[in-house]
């Protein structure tokens, strides 16, 4: 009993080996599954840009051919390596030396295609970088400054046209307002004014002994003279007033922006850290691939002693869903093939035996051989041959055919089935 508990036991711990190997192995082969899918896309796209189905098939085959050429090998050979025979001797032992140098070198390879692709993997892992966001922003940034930068010089050069469409309009403004504040005067300071307006020295920019009332007529005048006058000036400013309002347009420069300048400072130690998450990302993948690759060589090594100890009781069959998948493509292959031949070929047999069409042959006197240099007398293959029964063409069949079918053959022999004994079943 107690050796019935051992065989037992050992039997469980066999199979927790050889699934613990493929597990590890399975974690080894994801670098190279990723890198070929990188290589897979890329080429699908190349091939398939528009089509999604063919995309993916490229993708999965590239990924699928990928894992049988590395992952695969790699299995069987450590596979292989740890199977022992039933009775080894000396020269057993050294026939597995090549086996296990093919194991190693398979690992070997693997795991420097593992740690080639943990510089992707990782860069992938620690996330997008934020340089390509602060590039978008600044081209946007430029997008829109050259934008109203032209609109500030269209500005610019309608400002000249709008300055003086405003001076024609202030000087009619001011003749208004002048001319309204001399109408309310009386005929005679209306009179003063029309003789004065043009001589400051005159009277009536100079009495003070005149009355208050005349003297708030001529306020008003003077008043309306200066409010015109302001209206002018600030018609004749227009152009300089819009220079300056667009000068902080014109002069901006993305380089000093502040916003801009805050938003890099940022950017850049968000680089930063993103950087130390791939370092760190990496060393952990590094780590975790050297310790699969190295775990999976010594549970090869743990597995082989244990069944020179206790038997080979697990059988490993890595090669079933390969054959399963080979056979599969070979049926598809035979099944396109014989519906190929069925759509094409038997359409043309049939209307062959029903004498609609005929079997392509060269002529006779194609490729004749002169008599009068000929040494030897070329046979006669083209000849015409008819079914005994229906008279149809028979030359594409065998020689010594003499029927079409089998149902002229008894047709014409006058078979009949079931006759047995010269009785008929009927």
């Amino acid at each position: 009993m107690k050796n019935s508990k051992v065989l037992v036991s050992a039997y469980y711990q066999e199979w927790a080996f050889v699934y613990g190997r493929k597990f590890l192995l399975s974690i080894l082969a994801l670098g190279s599954i990723l890198i070929t899918h990188k290589i897979g896309t890329y080429i699908a796209d190349l091939l398939f840009p528009e089509n999604p189905i063919f995309h993916f098939t490229v993708t999965v085959f590239f990924v699928g051919l990928g894992w049988a050429g590395i992952d695969w090998v790699l299995a069987n050979a450590l596979s292989s390596a740890s199977s022992i025979d039933e009775e080894e001797d000396e020269n057993a032992i050294k026939a597995k030396r090549p086996v296990w140098f093919f194991a190693i070198a398979a690992l070997i390879s693997t795991l420097l295609l593992s740690l080639s692709s943990n510089f992707f993997i990782s860069s992938q892992l620690a996330g997008k970088s934020h340089l390509s966001d602060f590039n978008e922003q600044v081209k946007q940034t430029m997008a829109q400054d050259s934008v109203l930068k032209t609109q500030a010089f269209q500005s610019l050069e309608a400002a000249s046209a709008e300055q003086s469409e405003l001076v024609v309009a202030a000087l009619a403004e001011k003749k208004r307002m002048v001319k309204e504040a001399v109408s309310k005067g009386t005929p005679s300071w209306r009179n003063d004014y029309k003789h004065g307006k043009h001589n400051p020295e005159g009277y009536f920019w100079r009495c003070t002994d005149c009355p208050s009332k005349y003297k708030q007529y001529r306020k008003s005048i003077e008043l309306a003279i200066e409010e015109g006058d302001k209206l002018v000036n600030e018609a004749k400013g227009h152009k300089k007033f819009v220079q300056q309002s667009l000068s902080p347009t014109l002069t901006y420069q993305p380089a000093n922006d502040s916003m801009l300048i805050t938003v890099k400072a940022n950017t850049i130690q968000l680089e930063q850290e993103r950087k130390e998450r791939e370092g760190n990302l990496n060393v952990v993948l590094l780590a975790m691939t050297l310790g699969c690759a190295i775990l999976a060589l010594i549970i090869t090594y743990v597995l082989r002693e244990h069944r020179k100890r206790y038997g080979q009781q697990v059988i490993e069959n890595n090669v079933k869903l390969i054959m399963f998948l080979v056979d599969i493509s070979q049926r598809f292959g035979n099944g396109i093939a014989a519906i190929i031949y069925t759509l094409v070929v038997q359409p043309f047999n049939f209307l062959q035996r029903k004498g609609l069409v005929k079997r392509y042959e060269l002529a006779q006197h194609a490729f004749a051989i002169p008599q009068s240099n000929a040494s030897v007398t070329a046979n006669n293959t083209s000849v015409q041959r008819s079914c005994q029964n229906c008279q149809t063409d028979i030359s594409h069949k065998r020689s010594d055919a003499k029927f079409c079918s089998d149902t002229c053959r008894m047709d014409y022999h006058n078979f009949i089935p079931h006759k047995k004994n010269g009785k008929v079943k009927v």
